[in-house]
């Protein structure tokens, strides 16, 4: 029997099909159905099987999984389905689907290609081999089960090419750079869940801050919307914000939109920054308190003598209040710093010791004295331009002592 141009509430369609002992064989299916679903392909339903038994073959387009399954998940799916069923409703209804997906979303999540076995009830998603999920350079496999209105059981392998395709998405850090490799664990209420794992990359960079080698755990409750636990992170050979370092580590306590560093340490030969800190990161633009820091600079310490305030936006941090300094001396600073480093700042120096600072950059060259001075700084870290005036107190140079220079 062939119907063109056949239409229903469900289906709109070109169908040739025959029928014989209770089996119902589509050997042509082409057109749409469920609501705007293109479809092109064959299959076949048993009605000698109670429940009913049913397989499709077909390449679809545009497929929302809440029009085959009320409340499951929004879709937006397109691609090559094997699909065998059982039931049409209630709690028999079991669809086992074998899928070869692209340019998709679930759930307003972009996939650039799916591909393996899914499992639809009409209570839960089941994933029991691992689905393989790309996204760009990105890899996901996730295996578990997805209780629409209960909790949810989910483990997720996740190879990290490009952390690039996450700027300015649902990702909770919202700069994130470089690759890397993650497993984590999604559990708990399904609109929800806890999470909880571990990340590890050999070239990683955020808001900034660069690590060759970056080891971290996380664990925290109600990962979508008031996140609460902890993240400790593990650097390794970097820079931050161009000064170097050769081992970093912070514990992060994260309450919903705060972000508290209650222990950060940053070394490398020449100079020990210890403090905490707490970001506001659902604030426009970010805010940066830094409460304490400690700066030890080749055995001198200076401290910040009030909170420093730094806003963090797409661009950079913009520094509105920023001083340290020690019983001597006091170094203060205005303005912006980039990602791509370039610069835009206001420094205030008043009798700061060179020679420490010096060492950071060049321990070639053999400068003492005391520095005050006002500079605009421009350019970027490797090409910096300084507009300044300003006076050394007491300069020696090799042992030669040329006394208060000014310029």
């Amino acid at each position: 029997i062939t119907c063109r141009d056949w239409s229903s509430d469900v289906c709109s369609s070109d169908l040739n099909f025959h029928y014989a002992s209770k089996l119902l064989q589509f050997d042509s299916l082409y057109g749409s159905i469920l609501d705007g679903c293109s479809i092109d392909g064959k299959g076949e339903i048993d009605f000698a099987q109670k429940p009913s038994r049913y397989a499709l073959a077909a390449d679809l387009r545009n497929l929302d999984l809440n029009n085959l399954v009320a409340g499951t998940f929004s879709t937006d799916l397109t691609g090559r389905v094997e699909l065998n069923g059982t039931s049409f409703s209630g709690k028999n209804l079991v669809l086992d689907l074998d899928v070869d997906l692209f340019e998709s979303s679930f759930d307003d999540f972009p996939i650039q290609q799916a591909s393996g076995q899914m499992i639809i009830t009409t209570d839960s998603l089941v994933f029991p081999d691992s689905c393989r999920v790309d996204y760009f350079e990105n890899v996901f496999w996730a295996t578990g089960v997805i209780d629409y209105r209960d909790e949810m059981d989910l483990f997720v392998q996740v190879d990290l090419n490009n952390l690039d395709r996450y700027r300015q998405t649902r990702f909770f850090i919202d700069e994130p750079g470089g690759r890397g490799y993650a497993e984590v664990s999604l559990t708990g209420p399904t609109k929800d869940p806890d999470l909880r794992g571990w990340f590890v990359s050999d070239s990683a960079w955020i808001y900034g801050l660069y690590a060759d080698s970056l080891y971290a755990t996380v664990d925290l409750q109600r990962f979508l919307t008031g996140r609460q636990g902890g993240v400790e992170v593990w650097f390794d050979s970097g820079a931050a914000w161009g000064l170097p370092y050769d081992t970093a580590y912070t514990r992060l306590v994260i309450d919903s939109n705060l972000v508290y560093a209650d222990s950060l340490l940053m070394r490398n030969p020449y100079i020990t920054l210890t403090g905490s800190s707490v970001l506001d990161y659902l604030a426009e633009p970010q805010q940066l308190r830094i409460f304490d820091a400690d700066i030890d600079l080749l055995g001198r310490r200076f401290r910040n003598p009030e909170e420093l305030l730094i806003e963090v936006d797409d661009g950079g941090f913009r520094f509105n209040r920023a001083e340290i300094g020690d019983a001597g001396s006091r170094l203060s600073l205005n303005g912006r710093v980039n990602y791509d480093e370039s610069m835009d700042l206001r420094l205030a120096i008043d009798q700061l010791p060179i020679a420490p600072w010096l060492h950071i950059f060049d321990s070639t060259l053999q400068i003492d004295g005391y520095l005050s001075t006002e500079a605009d700084i421009d350019g970027t870290f490797r090409e910096p331009e300084f507009n300044f005036a300003g006076r050394i107190d007491s300069l020696p140079y090799r042992g030669l002592k040329l006394g208060d220079v000014s310029a």
